[in-house]
């Protein structure tokens, strides 16, 4: 092996380390974990499928699944139409311009916990959503009940979330060439016809790429939404990453929360091997 490679190995051996620490050993620990009846101080003893027949036959996985479709498609959706839109608006020279790109960016900078917090207090039945609608003379709506909690946490994490496509595509529409719309103009393109025809396509890449991104952190929300609800009322707000976290710290099952954690990968594999097909198609 000559000084060259042997440098080269040098480099990338931290890389390498740490993957395998974060990344590798507890992958291999989830599956092994998965296939054991396991709780909290109590001894590994192997099951085989156990977990798994017993966590799809009661249905529980399916309606979390479910629930976190609920949840991460119409924030995306959100997220998308509302950073779109600020980003159109503030692409465009007015005086105050880099101020509001200031404000719209404040929701993204502040920490997850704080951003619970904050809205506990605005969502709670006597705070400061319902003590508008009290000044309008509407009745005070319950948020975080069953009916609304699921659409309450995916508000906020809409609010939390849109800088991120904001930004994302206002760097995209910078670097659109003004002689193309020029040209569509002088052609008598409308507004509308300049959004779906020019715009657009020059930001197809960047939106799919930063909605991938977006997806695969949305489907693994835990904090802002357990800080809310905690997965209620009820299993109102119990989405998969909530579920396992209840299976192996209420239910003291490490071994069905395993399983969860294995049936909810491939998703989590599907959502990544879609954004690194998106990027190595960027960059060709």
């Amino acid at each position: 092996m000559n000084v060259r490679k042997l440098g080269s190995y040098v480099w990338v051996a931290p890389v390498l380390v740490t993957i395998t620490g974060l990344v590798l050993i507890p992958l291999l620990w989830t599956i092994w974990m998965s296939f054991q009846d396991k709780t909290v101080g109590g001894q590994a003893v192997f099951v085989g499928l156990h977990n798994f027949q017993t966590i799809l036959s009661s249905g529980i996985f399916f309606s979390s699944f479910i629930k976190s479709i609920a949840y991460t498609v119409p924030a995306i959706v959100l997220k998308l139409a509302l950073g779109m839109a600020l980003a159109i608006i503030l692409n465009k020279p007015f005086r105050g311009r880099n101020l509001l790109r200031v404000w719209f960016f404040i929701p993204w900078t502040i920490p997850r916990f704080a951003v619970a917090i904050i809205f506990l207090w605005v969502l709670s039945y006597g705070g400061g959503a319902n003590l508008f609608l009290s000044k309008l003379g509407l009745t005070p709506v319950f948020w975080l009940g069953p009916q609304h909690a699921l659409a309450a946490v995916t508000a906020i994490n809409v609010w939390k979330g849109y800088p991120f496509f904001m930004v994302g595509i206002l760097a995209g529409l910078q670097v659109i060439p003004n002689d193309i719309y020029e040209a569509a103009a002088i052609d008598g393109a409308s507004g509308i016809q300049k959004f779906l025809y020019v715009t657009l396509p020059a930001l197809k890449d960047v939106i799919l790429i930063i909605s991938a991104l977006s997806t695969i952190w949305t489907f693994a929300e835990f904090d802002i939404v357990y800080l809310l609800t905690g997965g209620g009322p009820g299993d109102a707000t119990n989405i998969l990453p909530v579920l396992t976290y209840l299976t192996a710290f209420r239910k003291y099952s490490m071994g069905q929360a395993s399983a969860l954690a294995m049936l909810a990968l491939p998703v989590y594999l599907l959502l990544i091997f879609g954004l690194v097909k998106l990027i190595r198609k960027g960059e060709a």
